[in-house]
């Protein structure tokens, strides 16, 4: 009885619905988010560091390690530059070939050429020991190769050769990489050049394809784009913009070379072939204009040169004949004449107009002039965006030759071997450094040129 009156008491009345507020209920839902968020937190830093370290073990690490053994192995340009290369480069994917001056006479390169080439007995000996040795290594070249034995069968260490000497006029150029300098010491600039050799540019140059490739693809988009612009400004009477010289070529129509003179009539025989026409443009027979003099008191007619002579050359009746046939004679000359004068005129007036409109036609634009036909126009545009690529890409993406060091000298031949089933006629192209008396195998270029029977051999 007693805990019914008590529930029944006002306190305890205003208590029972502030116990029922969701207010608790919030305070336990954010305290709940507190900790999901906190533990979201977590996993997530922990997440980072781990990916972080696998990123910098297994990329970062090798990736710096390694350009900094390609910077030692890089040779600096100059001996006077040997303090601009002792700060950090960073080689970017950018060479450069550079040609050197020609050797002088008082070049040591030079005088080992002359040594080499005289007629010494010792100059003899050592081009023999050239020839050999570079025999030798076309026969071993041969034998390690799979598809030559393969192919011709096993092949003997019997062979004949015939070599040429060539001396160079200038030393081979240079391979300059272009690199970033981060902190130069000296305050020079950041971009610098350095020597490098052939196989760091091949390696380089096959890492970074797929940037050469976005270059190439780039220019053949952009000049499509251009040329496409331009096309459409011509077609609606624009004239071409002068900076976009990738808009396609149109074809000149050059004015006709005219004289100002009449043409003659299409059916005048007698006029296109008379005495009194001059030679035009393209052999064709131009009339002389006609005579502007005045009539003069000696009777002299006033009919043009070309109509006197279309009239077959007949002469006037003289002053001293019938005077009635001179009279009647001149009738007729004057009838003819005025009608004869009367058409040169006309034809002077086309001529004239005819030379007035070309004239005026030459000075329009040309393309309101002419227009090429759309299939050759798209396939213009599609061969520049080609050219564009390919121009893009060839610098970027052509391997360089493999150049020799300086002071080599160019060995040019062919070499016989024999194998089970035929002879191999192999075209060498070879470089003997003279200072460090061997042949730099790394330039050394072998063609198989022509594949004979044995028995022609033999003969």
């Amino acid at each position: 009885m007693l805990r019914l009156l008590r529930s029944m008491t006002p306190a305890v009345v205003r208590a029972a619905p502030a116990i029922s507020q969701p207010a608790v209920v919030r305070l336990q839902q954010a305290r709940v988010t507190r900790g999901k968020t906190f533990r979201r937190a977590l996993y997530a830093g922990v997440a980072v560091y781990i990916s972080w370290r696998i990123l910098d073990e297994s990329i970062l690490q090798p990736g710096l390690s390694r350009i900094l053994d390609e910077l030692e192995k890089l040779d600096p340009i100059d001996d006077e530059n040997d303090a601009d290369y002792e700060d950090w480069f960073v080689p970017l994917p950018m060479f450069e070939t550079v040609r050197q001056p020609p050797y002088s006479r008082s070049s040591p390169e030079w005088a080992r050429y002359v040594a080499f080439n005289a007629g010494s007995p010792e100059a003899n000996q050592e081009r023999e020991r050239v020839a050999n040795h570079c025999r030798q290594l076309v026969y071993q070249s041969a034998v390690n190769t799979k598809w030559v034995s393969s192919r011709f069968g096993k092949i003997h260490p019997w062979s004949s050769s015939h070599f040429f000497l060539s001396t160079p006029p200038h030393p081979p150029p240079k391979i300059l990489q272009l690199g970033w300098v981060p902190f130069p010491s000296d305050g020079g600039p950041w971009l610098r050049t350095r020597r490098t050799d052939y196989r760091s540019w091949r390696r380089t140059m096959r890492t970074f394809w797929p940037v050469h490739t976005v270059h190439a693809s780039i220019a053949f988009l952009q000049t499509l784009f251009l040329d496409t612009i331009t096309e459409g400004r011509s077609a609606l009477g624009y004239p071409p913009s002068p900076e976009h010289e990738s808009a396609p070529v149109r074809i000149p129509v050059l004015p006709r070379l005219s004289t100002f003179r009449p043409r003659p009539q299409e059916d005048d025989e007698d006029g296109r072939n008379a005495a009194g026409s001059s030679k035009g443009p393209g052999g064709r027979a131009v009339p002389l204009p006609p005579n502007p003099s005045p009539k003069h008191a000696s009777g002299s007619d006033s009919t043009p040169r070309a109509t006197r002579a279309s009239t077959g050359g007949t002469p006037l009746p003289s002053a001293g004949g019938n005077s009635t046939a001179e009279s009647a004679g001149r009738g007729a000359a004057g009838l003819g004449g005025k009608q004869q004068e009367a058409q040169a005129q006309r034809s002077q007036e086309q001529g004239q107009n005819h030379d007035a409109d070309e004239a005026n036609k030459s000075q329009l634009p040309l393309y309101k002039r002419v227009t090429p036909p759309t299939e050759m126009v798209d396939k213009h545009m599609r061969d520049r965006a080609w050219s564009s690529f390919v121009r893009e890409l060839n610098p970027r993406w052509q391997l360089p030759p493999n150049y020799p060091p300086e002071g080599c000298i160019e060995i040019s031949g062919f070499v016989y071997l024999k194998t089970d089933n035929c002879h191999l006629q192999v075209d060498v192209t070879a470089h003997y450094d003279l200072l460090r008396k061997k042949i730099d195998e790394q330039s050394m270029r072998l063609y198989i040129r022509r594949v004979g029977a044995v028995r022609a051999l033999r003969r």
